[in-house]
């Protein structure tokens, strides 16, 4: 009984080491610079060597899902439109026509929205290719 007893602190501590492994494996994971480094964070080393190793000298440096993610925003900016969409022609007769106004206002959306967006796609572009570091606002994290 004096066995069991001796034991059981240790199991919490075993659980969370188990824990904390499997959560830096993760997180290696989703820093990996190639899908091929996937399998090198199986058993996590935190040497000096091998962090020194594992370091990527002279080549892309960024993550796989970085680089996945420039490739999506790429495919994007080729197919949202570049040139907003043109304004209304206003008439003191088109005012008055309900319809006419709806038309307006979603347009002036549109075109808002549509300038958000190509922003936005091109400051991603511009992070993905590590060209933007900084990004003065957290809404392109």
């Amino acid at each position: 009984s004096s066995g069991i007893n001796a034991e059981w602190p240790l199991r919490p501590g075993v659980i969370l080491q188990t824990k904390a492994k499997t959560f830096i494996q993760k997180l290696l994971k989703m820093q990996a610079v190639t899908e091929d480094e996937d399998l090198a964070y199986q058993d996590v080393d935190f040497s000096e060597e091998t962090s020194r190793r594992r370091s990527v000298i002279g080549g892309d440096a960024r993550p796989q899902w970085m680089k996945s993610l420039s490739q999506s925003v790429a495919k994007w900016l080729e197919i949202v439109p570049k040139k907003p969409l043109e304004q209304l022609k206003r008439t003191v007769e088109n005012i008055k026509d309900p319809l006419y106004r709806f038309f307006e206002r979603e347009c002036t959306i549109g075109r808002k929205l549509l300038k958000t967006v190509l922003t936005d796609l091109n400051d991603v572009a511009l992070v993905c290719d590590l060209k933007k570091k900084k990004v003065p606002t957290a809404t392109l994290r």
